[in-house]
């Protein structure tokens, strides 16, 4: 759950993930018992290796016309 709540972190399209619209990550920090939630939040998710292609830096706009 930590992992999917930062993945718009990582990809550094936000800074914190409850600033991400598409994400959970909000209404989870608002409505889970706050136990639960420090617990979820503590969990550590820097030795994951799930591959993703993704790289926000390589998005390019397209040229408007």
């Amino acid at each position: 759950l930590r992992y999917t709540h930062e993945n718009a972190v990582h990809h550094r399209l936000v800074t914190l993930a409850t600033q991400y619209p598409w994400c959970s990550a909000s209404w989870f920090e608002r409505t889970a018992p706050q136990n639960f939630a420090q617990t979820v939040g503590r969990m550590k998710i820097d030795a994951l290796k799930v591959f993703d292609d993704f790289d926000s830096r390589a998005v390019a706009m397209p040229p408007h016309s």
